[in-house]
Order: structure tokens, then sequence, then C-alpha cells
């Protein structure tokens, strides 16, 4: 395997800065050649690294770079992914379903650890294990450690929140998709859906727009909302995951323009010292880029967005009463018969601007099979990342992709980090495709961050 010549000289200046630098930024559109790119330092270079991610795609791409360059690499996943017995998340953390599993022990045979060669994913992992009718997770976490301890080059591909479990053992590490270290993961429950499980558990007197108290309550009794999900009952669905996500977020709130119960979390990776970060991205948030050296491969096409000359702030209250029919007129202005998707933070107030619409919980994850003439989707709803929306020629950005401002200072967020990386990565969900795409920012306050976005190939026009 050989690096194209703009590869080499990115890969180059990378090696150049991680002599002089505890961390180095690398930004390139999608699909130019990251992970080759790194694969070729991580061979250059030698040690044991740490390649973290939020994307399972993501870690299938890198071990394929490195299998190129013939690095020894292990390819990581969570417990679920390689239980024997098909459990999830909520059967580890509810049923202690582990301490009473007949495969709850691994066996230490050099022998076991030796068939599973120099080039490991978690699907060998659980093949070996089940051959010794032991615990596929604690082979896959023993191999783990062993490697990172004997041999001298090595690098293990993992999920970025598991990087502090395994840190002291190495001496590199990459963030790839380091734009997910900035946003927050968020995760939303309809409020009936809380009136439906209150009035299930027989509780009363609970604000439902009370999220801390409501939160309260879902944790001391979850066992028993296991009980009811499973009984399979109530005419709506009930996402364990998300109700555990919920609980265990540092921030929540009531979205009113939803009708939805908010948490919020963000990955912490605690302290690295003494280690040699790499953080890559197509899209790297501009504190880092402003912060650290970085190497910055230019888009090979600008794309250019309107801004309406006679935009407003598309605020909430400016969508509910002052420019209602201001903003309505504009955004009809901007729809034909061209399938269009609509992005916004206050999605069910679109229903009182135009009609027709199609939101997000009305359509499954295949969008593009059986694309709507007019999808309205959320910032931060179920779609906000990893789909791909290439049936779509046109995006209309109806309102800059703000949280609330109280939220943003209790995570601590930069605003423009989470505006522009949000901006950036919905434009991006619609490329590649033959023609450019038409997009539209309906807001006025986009302009504010215009000349920010040209680093990353968005060009702010006036209609």
């Amino acid at each position: 395997m050989s690096l194209r010549s703009d590869q080499r000289e990115v890969a180059e200046r990378l090696l150049q800065l991680l002599q002089s630098n505890a961390a180095v930024g690398l930004m390139a559109p999608t699909g130019w050649g990251k992970s080759y790119t790194l694969a070729y330092v991580a061979k250059s270079i030698g040690g044991r690294w740490l390649w973290g991610t939020s994307l399972v795609s993501a870690e299938y791409s890198a071990a394929a770079a490195l299998r190129s360059f013939n690095v020894k690499y292990i390819l990581t996943a969570g417990r679920e992914k390689l239980c024997l017995l098909g459990l999830s998340n909520i059967d580890f953390r509810l049923k202690n379903a582990c301490m009473q599993c007949r495969y709850n022990y691994v066996v230490k045979d050099q022998g076991i650890m030796g068939r599973l060669g120099d080039y490991i994913d978690f699907g060998m992992i659980k093949e070996v294990a089940m051959t010794a009718d032991s615990c596929p997770y604690l082979l896959q976490e023993e191999a783990t450690r062993r490697m990172l301890r004997n041999e001298r080059n090595i690098v293990a591909l993992m999920h970025y929140r598991r990087i502090p479990k395994y840190i002291r053992w190495a001496d590199f590490i990459v963030i790839d998709e380091a734009h997910s270290l900035t946003l927050p993961r968020i995760v939303r429950l309809p409020r009936r859906l809380i009136e439906i499980l209150l009035d299930e558990l027989g509780i009363r007197g609970i604000d439902c727009k009370n999220t801390e108290a409501v939160r309260v309550v879902l944790s001391e009794n979850l066992l028993n909302i296991l009980n009811i999900a499973e009984g399979g009952d109530l005419d709506i669905n009930i996402d364990l995951d998300a109700v555990v996500d919920f609980i265990d977020s540092a921030i929540t709130y009531y979205d009113a323009s939803s009708d939805e119960l908010v948490g919020l979390q963000m990955s912490d990776l605690g302290a690295i010292n003494n280690k040699r970060i790499i953080y890559v991205s197509a899209t790297l948030p501009p504190t880092i880029l402003s912060s650290i050296p970085s190497v910055r491969v230019p888009p090979s096409t600008i794309i250019k967005v309107k801004i309406p000359k006679d935009a407003v702030d598309v605020t909430l209250e400016n969508l509910q009463y002052r420019h209602r029919e201001r903003i309505a007129k504009l955004l009809r202005r901007y729809l034909d018969n061209e399938p269009t998707v609509i992005f916004t933070t206050s999605s069910k107030d679109v229903v009182s601007l135009i009609e027709d619409v199609t939101y997000e919980d009305e359509i499954g994850v295949n969008v593009c099979e059986r694309p709507p003439p007019i999808l309205v989707l959320n910032f931060y709803g179920k779609f906000s990342e990893g789909y791909r929306l290439t049936c779509y020629r046109r995006a209309i950005l109806l309102t800059v992709p703000l949280l609330p401002i109280d939220v943003l200072r209790r995570l601590r967020i930069n605003e423009t980090d989470l505006i522009v990386t949000k901006t950036v990565q919905v434009i991006g969900r619609l490329l590649p495709q033959p023609e450019e795409p038409d997009i539209i920012m309906l807001d006025r306050r986009f302009w504010k961050y215009c000349n920010t976005l040209m680093n990353y190939g968005i060009q702010c026009v006036e209609d």
C-alpha cells in the first residue's frame, strides 16, 4: 500500500508536527483518505496506539487501512455486540446478567490468544470464545490489555469513551470523528410517554415538565418500567435505552417546541498526559483548529449557500408570534416541486407555516427508499448523525442549530463550535451527488458565522 502524493505530504507534515507538539489536528473532506494517511503515520512511528471513534463504520475503515500497511490491530466492541446470549445494555445494567451467566469467565491460555492472529476484530474474538465456552467480552478485554502491554507496535480500535480504560499503556492517541467531543449526546422522551408511564406506575402529583423530578422517579422505578415494556400492553413504544440515557444525562430540560423531555451528555476523556494526540475529522471544531497546529486539506469544491436578503431571526418567539407570516412567506418562496429537507430546532412549529410535511418520528431510518416531498428534521433528532440524505438536492436550514443559552452555559459548550459543526454536518449529509445541492439558510443570524464557515468550504451569498 502506498499513499497518493497529497496524502504523503499531509502524513509527513503530521510526523513533523508530532515531534514538537503534544496535540495536532487533521481536517480533510469525507472520502479523502484520512484513515490511510493515519495508518501510514502509525506505521512510520510505531509504538502503542489507541484509535478512538464514535462510529463502528469508522473503526472498520481504520482497520482496513491499518491492514493495508501491515500494522497489527485489535478492533474492539461493547459488551452487547459480543454477548453469546444476545443480551442488551438494559440486561447488563438491570438484571446483573453477567453474574448469572455460565460463560462468565475467560480462558487465560496462550494457545487461545495465539489463535487470534495479528489482525483481530470482535467477530473473530466471538468465534474463538465460543469454541472455549467462555465470554467473548472478557476475552477481548484480556487480549487488548495483553497486546498493549507486550506488543511493541499495536493499534487498539475502540469507541472513544473506552480510551480512559487503556490509556496508561498507550503512547499515541487518535481521536477520529473528533467533532463528537464538542457536540452533546442528546436523548428525547415524549412528554406523553412520561404521563403514560407514571399512570402505569400509579404515581401521582409529578409535573411531567419538571425533568429533574421525572428523572428521579424513572431511576427509582427502572425495573418496574422494564416489566411494563416487556408486557407490551401500551399503545406507545418504550425505548428503554433512551430512558436509561435520560436518567444518566448530566443536564435535562423540557423542550416546549417539541413537547419532549431532553437529556444531554458530554463526552469526557479526562486528563491525557504524556501522550501524543491526533484529532481527526472532516469538521474539526473551530476551537480545535485555533488551539493546536493542524493540517487542513481544502475541500475540492466550495458549496454556496443562500441567505435571503430579507431574512429575519427565526427564533421561537418570531416563529410563533412576531414574524410568523413573514417567515412562512420566506419558506414558501423556496418550496416548489423539488423534494426538500428542512432542518430546524423547533420542528412542530413548521406545521403552522406550511402544510403536508413529514416529521422524523413518522418515518423509518431508510429515508431515501421513499423520500417524502417535504421532510422536517430536528438538528438534534434521531437523524442527527450517520444518515445520508443524498436523495434530496435541496435543504433549508430554517433556524440556527442553537441549544438554549442556559444549557450551553451548563455544558460549557462554545456557541460557535456548536453552530458551525452542526451546520457543516447537516450540509455534508446531502453530499456527494452529481449536482451541487441547493442550500438555503433562512435565519439571518447565520451571517455571524459565515467567515468561519469558509474554513469548511461553505460560502454564504445573499439571495
